[in-house]
Formats: C-alpha cells, structure tokens, sequence
C-alpha cells in the first residue's frame, strides 16, 4: 500500500510540476514574444525560465533525493520523533513508580499506603511498560538506521557533514527533512529557531504561558550534536577547546561546568553558523555567500570570518 502511494504521489507531483512548469514557460513566452519568435529565442527563454524554478524550487527539483526518498526521509523522521516522545514519557513513568517514595520524602509528603493488590497490580502494569519500552528501544534502532542509509545521499552529507569527525547519515537525514525546505533568510534567523537565539541579550528559555518560537526537537538534536562534535575530537572541539580557555580567563569565578556550557554553545552557534551556509550553497549556488555579522548590525572582517571545518578531506 505505501510503495503504492509513493508512486501514485511521485507521479501526481511530477505532473502537476511538468504542467506548472509548461503553463508558466507557455504564458512567459507568449507575453514576451507575442509574433515572430524563433526557435533559438524560445530555448534561450526556456533556460531562463528552468533557472528560476530551480532556485524557487531547489528542494523537489534540484536535489540528491528523488521526491519518494525525499518524503520518505520526511515521514521516518517524523515517526522516530513520535516513537521517541512515548519512548520518554513510559521511562518518565517508570522512574516516578520506582522512586515515588524518595521522591514524597524530598517534598515532605506523607508516604503513600498501598495494599498487596494495589502493589501486585502497579508492578504487573510497570512490568508491561517495561517490556513495551524494549519494542519501542527496537523500533527506534531500526529507524535510526535507514535514517542513516537516506542521509548518507542527502546533499548536505556529500558536500560537507561527511567530513566532519561527530557527524552521521542520521543528523544529515534529520536535518535535510526538518531544515532543508525551510527559509532562514540569515544564520541568526537560523539560530532563533533552534534556539540559540537570545532574549535581552541572554540565551533563550521556556516561559509559562507563551508560544515558543523555536522548535524543541531542534534544540535536542543539538544538544546531542554538540556532544558527538565534542567527543570525536575534531576542529570543532579544538574550536571549543579555545573558547573554553577564554572563558576561563574571562570569568575566573564561574565554575568548570558553566564554562564548559558556554563554550559548548559557542562551539554549537559556528556550526549553525557554518550549517547555514552548506545549506545556502545548495539553494543558491550561484550566489555569493554573505559573511556572518557583529552583534552591533557590522559585517565580520576577512580575517575573523570561519570557514565550515571539514576534519576528512
């Protein structure tokens, strides 16, 4: 049923672009050569026209991955984070059954009174979350690799993630279904919606009551990338390791783990920073990059600019 659907989705997506895109090419030529257009003049207009598509269209036209792989990248991706939030919250349950009693005791709450039945009962439910946490551990492992398989073709892997020490087929997979067909017109743009943002000149949090502006899912994935980069020992973490030194020196009196969190996130902000512009080659790859900017609105220097770090060459 689903290889069905794919194919029935490939095709009807395929047509509708091929009849947008005569339709536009047809309108296009008639209004610009309304008598007397000769064959040259078509084609010439014609790969005008096949060039401003493919820019506004970069992601279904222009890319590695025929439409099927590309919503199949999509829909995976978008099951591994359902699985993954049942995933949490039955081991979010689990710890609060096997540690209820520290737990009332640390917020001087009177323990609670159970019977053998109501015991009996609580470990036979636990017991069943426990093995279904096992099947849902399984899945997860199974779609974390043909997430892997599908990354390993994205654009983004080939150009750039695969040369990067902490990077896999499954963080390019990820982020070429959750970011590629998104638009962030600069990295700060970028930045707000995997929260690194700032508010007042501090780094964002959760406020009761209000929308968030960034994507939760983002941010944890992050959060992981930024330990894979740390752990593999690339030039990413020397870049850490820099910045953590001058933090050090900075801030004498903070202790070693609010350094080491704010040299981490430093180290996070240039790859998104370098993220952004991998993704801006492939959109518009005939565009000039534009360099990162001061905090103060003033573009960086030559000499301050980083270029994206391939550890692999």
């Amino acid at each position: 049923m689903n290889q069905n659907y794919n194919e029935t989705h490939y095709w009807l997506v395929n047509q509708s672009m091929d009849e947008t895109h005569e339709n536009f090419v047809n309108q296009f030529l008639n209004e610009t050569h309304k008598e007397n257009v000769n064959h040259d003049s078509i084609e010439t207009h014609r790969l005008n026209v096949n060039q401003k598509l493919s820019e506004t269209h970069f992601f279904s036209v222009n890319h590695n991955l025929n439409e099927t792989q590309l919503e199949n990248l999509k829909s995976k991706t978008t099951i591994y984070y359902q699985i993954l939030k049942t995933r949490n919250m039955i081991m979010n349950r689990m710890w609060m059954y096997e540690h209820a009693e520290e737990w009332r005791k640390k917020r001087h709450l009177p323990p609670m009174i159970l019977t053998n039945n109501d015991k009996l009962y609580l470990d036979t439910i636990f017991g069943d979350l426990g093995k279904q946490l096992q099947g849902l551990n399984g899945k997860l492992r199974e779609i974390k690799k043909q997430l892997e398989q599908l990354g390993r073709q994205t654009i983004l892997y080939i150009n750039w993630l695969k040369d990067v020490k902490g990077m896999s087929g499954f963080y390019a997979g990820v982020l070429t279904a959750k970011l590629m067909d998104k638009d962030f017109p600069s990295r700060s743009h970028l930045n707000m919606y995997i929260g690194y943002g700032t508010v007042n000149g501090k780094a964002f949090k959760r406020i009761k009551g209000q929308k968030l502006s960034n994507s939760p899912q983002l941010r944890a994935l992050f959060w992981n990338i930024e330990r894979s980069l740390i752990m593999a020992k690339g030039q990413y973490y020397q870049y850490y390791l820099q910045q953590k030194q001058l933090y050090k020196n900075r801030h004498p009196d903070y202790t070693p783990k609010h350094v080491h969190n704010m040299a981490k996130r430093k180290m996070g902000k240039l790859f998104t920073s370098h993220l952004w512009e991998e993704m801006f080659k492939i959109k518009y790859p005939n565009k000039q990059i534009p360099l990162p900017m001061h905090y103060k609105d003033t573009p960086l220097q030559n000499d301050e600019y980083i270029a994206p770090f391939r550890d692999k060459m």
